[in-house]
Parts: structure tokens; sequence; C-alpha cells
């Protein structure tokens, strides 16, 4: 599907528009903390560290706790676990407003305060960012997650903007409270969907098992290295604007608070204009020109910013750079969404909040410490040269589409296979498996066998295995043994249930490099548990 229409189409259905609104308010009380925080921290200190460590604070946790809250989003129901989450941030949020409403607020509160309500921002992104598979169907996949990015990053310009406006009218008190009004909304709209996403056929992962097998399928996935490469270099450099912002409107612009709001309401009504031209850009441009234009207009912006423009010229500057950093960044955001299949989907996403996050809190403290020697607009204009730089980059090494397909295989991985839900009693809680599988290969096919052999071991490894070799006969050399281990009979079961179409294709172009009425030979094999010598 293409075009304006099509991008759309998710929207006509009332589970997903529910979906939708609730994922926005969440990732629009994200920034709302961040952003109003360092407008916050302006008042309270002239101290431009201490306004770049709000945003670390609240970056940190998703440092931190990313990862766990991505496996437990693919184990359990995420909707009833961002139903809890959300009920915590409500208390924290009404929390800080009686902190505010007691004259309790100092920078070192103030950055407890920002950090408390991003643990709960943290533990619930994974979740929220992968839930709107479960509420389309198969065939508006792709564009349902295209929304969901372009919700991600539309949040990222519409919470700042909104941050900036209430701390304008009601100070930190209004900033808390439009914290917890969001919580309230993403209530009711949990309440208003149901989810019918693809489950899996066998018991869910432990905790830490499911950590190892979402990096694992990260780490033997080509398809994810760039997008999560783009992502660190583009948010590293980003980072710089969105810091040192509030420094700039009071120390060069001599802006109050309601001064800022209006730089960031600038960025955001580029940023809702993004939404809009999204659709037209990407019909008349590829994907790596795309990003590479978003970035080298967002390096110009941050540049505009290091020179301290006239303020119309700033605005402007601001509003095109909402629009760059909406299409941009939402692009790559969608570029890896398109790799990850669902069972991994809130692991693979949690990765990307690890880097991304990672990448503004280490580039705001970072451009924050330099600001002591060179000054907010050297700061900047470092930035907006690193910026540029990235920018050559991407046209050196450009980002693709994704050609992967996540549909599962109709048919059994190997001939003669057992039925993934025979599983023996107890097998679980055993030894690891080796599965074992022979090729008597073609002479004349050999290259071609191996490169195909490549790709089926990153198959396996993205699927489960903790282990994968070929090896070769040496009494006879055509001959070859595949061996990879799982951490028992049921990671077995697991790693038949997570076969795609792709990868059964893989194992029938390995047949097709075979001897003449040969045929896999396949073997099971579990550890034996010895008893110690007497």
């Amino acid at each position: 599907m293409s075009g304006s229409a099509s991008t759309w189409q998710p929207l006509r259905r009332a589970e997903f528009r529910a979906v939708f609104s609730g994922v926005l308010c969440m990732h629009t009380a994200t920034w709302v903390n961040q952003v109003g925080g360092a407008t916050l921290m302006t008042a309270l200190t002239p101290s431009p560290l201490m306004t770049a460590l709000v945003q670390t604070a609240a970056s940190l946790p998703v440092v931190l706790l990313g990862l766990p809250a991505g496996a437990v989003a693919d184990l359990i129901d995420r909707r009833r676990w961002m139903m809890g989450i959300q009920f915590g941030m409500l208390a924290a949020a009404l929390l800080a407003a009686l902190v505010v409403a007691f004259g309790g607020l100092s920078p070192a509160v103030l950055l407890m305060l920002t950090g408390l309500i991003g643990i709960g921002l943290a533990l619930q992104a994974p979740a929220a960012q992968a839930v709107y598979g479960e509420v389309v169907p198969r065939d508006e996949l792709a564009v349902a997650m295209a929304l969901g990015s372009m919700s991600f990053n539309l949040s990222r310009v519409v919470g700042p903007a909104l941050a900036g406006a209430v701390i304008g009218l009601a100070g930190g008190m209004g900033l808390y409270a439009t914290l917890a009004l969001c919580s309230g909304l993403v209530i009711v709209s949990l309440t208003r969907w149901r989810s019918r996403g693809e489950r899996s056929r066998v018991p869910p992962e432990r905790l830490w098992s499911a950590l190892r097998g979402g990096m694992r399928y990260v780490r033997h996935s080509p398809d994810c290295h760039r997008p999560l490469l783009y992502t660190l270099a583009y948010m590293s450099c980003g980072s710089a604007a969105w810091a040192l912002l509030p420094v700039l409107a009071r120390d060069v612009y001599h802006l109050g608070s309601g001064g800022y709001g209006l730089l960031l309401g600038s960025f955001g009504v580029g940023g809702l204009a993004g939404v809009f031209l999204m659709p037209l850009v990407r019909e008349r441009l590829s994907l790596p020109r795309i990003v590479v234009a978003s970035t080298a207009v967002f390096a110009a912006v941050t540049g505009v910013l290091a020179l301290a423009a006239p303020l119309p010229l700033t605005l402007l500057a601001l509003l095109i750079g909402g629009a760059s950093w909406m299409i941009g960044a939402t692009l790559m955001y969608a570029a890896l969404q398109e790799t990850l299949p669902d069972w991994v989907r809130a692991r693979g996403l949690s990765i990307y909040n690890l880097i991304y996050f990672a990448a503004m809190a280490g580039g705001a403290a970072l451009w924050g410490v330099l600001t002591a020697p060179v000054g907010t607009r050297g700061a900047l204009g470092a930035a907006a040269a690193c910026m540029l730089g990235a920018a050559w980059a991407f046209t050196r090494w450009p980002l693709h589409p994704s050609t992967a397909s996540h549909e599962r295989a109709r048919t059994l991985l190997y001939g003669g296979e057992a039925p993934i839900s025979l599983v023996e009693p107890g097998a679980e809680d055993r030894s690891p498996l080796i599965v074992q599988i022979s090729y008597r290969v073609q002479p004349q096919h050999t290259a071609e066998f191996l490169r195909v052999a490549h790709e089926v071991g990153r198959s396996c490894r993205r699927n489960g295995a903790v282990f994968w070799r070929l090896f070769r006969e040496i009494d006879t050399p055509h001959l070859y043994v595949e061996r990879y281990m799982l951490d028992s009979w049921l990671d077995h079961t697991r790693h038949l249930d997570r076969t795609t179409a792709a990868d059964r294709a893989l194992r029938e172009r390995l047949a097709c490099f075979l001897e003449a009425g040969s045929e896999p030979a396949l073997r099971h094999q579990l550890v034996e548990e010895l008893s110690s010598a007497p």
C-alpha cells in the first residue's frame, strides 16, 4: 500500500484509534516530564549542566530498565502491564504536585522526581510501541507500525511545546497536573480495546532467557543494525538542540518560560506539519535520500541556533527543524519495526529505546559539559558540525527498506519433524538439546551451499539457537554436518514455533544442492546427566 489514503487506513478502526491515542499520551508524557523539568530547572539554578542533567535523569531509567521491560512485555499481556504502570504513574505525578504545592522543589528534588516518573515511562515504553500489531489484521501491520512510529516522534515535538505552555500558565503545578491527566487518559484508552494478536503456541520463556533471546535476535539480524546505528548518530548530535534550547532562550534571547514555550511551539507546529508532509515526501523520494536530507536540514537548524540569529529567523528554523526531525526520526524507527517479528518486537524496540535515550542522555551531558569551555553557542556549533558529518556518512552507507518477511511457515521446518505440541513431560527442565542435520552436497555446488548455509546459521541463532556450526567430514569431503544447540527441548519447540516462511525457504534452497536421491538426515540429542564416580 502507498499514498496518503493507505497511510491513515488503520485509523478507521476504533480499537486502533484507542491504542494510537493512548500511546500518544504515554509518549507525550515522556517529553512533558523531560522538557518541563529542564524548564523548571532554569528557574531554580543558572547552571547549564544542571539543566542538561534533567534530560539525563529522564533518560537514564530507559538505559537501565528498558531491556527487562521489553522482555516482560513480550512474555505477558501487554495491556494489563501498561494498565498497572499507569496507575503507578498517576500516583507519582500526584506526589510531585504535592511537593511543588508545599514548596519543597529544589534542583536535587527536581532531578529525583524527573527520574521517578522516568522509571514508569521506561517500564511501559516497549509494550506501548509493540502493541499496534495486536489490534490490526496482518495486511495493515506495516502501515500501523508506521503510524506508531509517527506517534512516537509526534510526541517528541508536541510534548515539549505542551510543557512550555503549561509551565508558562501554571508553573510546576501545571506540569505535574498535565502528567497526571496524561496517565488518566491512557487508563481510559486501555479500557477501549482488547488484544487479538497472534500468540505463541508454547509456554513463554523465563525473564533471563527472554533477555538473551532478544539481544541474540538483534545481534544476528543484519537488517536491525543499520537503523540502530543511524539512530545513535542522529540522536547524539540532535540532542544538543533539545538540551540547550532552554539555556539559549534564557541567556541569548532573554525569554521567560512563555518565550521558551514559543520556541517549542514553533518546533511542535513543524512536527505536526511533518506528519502530513511525510506521505507526500515518501511518494517522491527514496528512504535513503529522505534520511540524509532530514539529517542535513537539522544540522542547518542547529547551526542557526548556534549563530543566535534574530528571533523570527530562529522561529522559522525551528519550524523547519520540527518537520525534518519528525520525518527523519519516524522513518528510522519504522525501518527497525519492519525487521522485527511479533514474538520479539517489544525486546527489539527496547534496544532501540536504549540506544535512543542513551544517545539523548549521553549527548545532553556531553554538550552540557562542553558549554563550560566554549559556551552554549559553541556547543551548538560543534553539534551542527557533527550532524553534518553524520549526513555525509549516511550517503556512504544508505538506509534501505527491510525486505524481511515474518509470515509463519505453513509446513514444518524439517522433514519428519515431530509436531511442536509433543513435548516430553518435564523436558523443559532437562539439559540442552543438540540438533544435527547431515547433507551430502554435489561437489559443483559446494560454494552455493556454503553461502546459503551461512544465512541458515543466522536464522537459527535469531530463533533461539545458542550455538550453531557447520562441519565437514574429513573422510567424506562432501558430507557436511550442521549442529546447533538449544537450552532445552522446550526451547526447541519455541524455535520451531518462530519459524517463518523465509526460514523454511532457506532450508529448501539447501536441499537443492544435495546429491540426487539424497535427503537431509536429522537427529536430536539430549545431554545425558552422568552420575559421579563412586
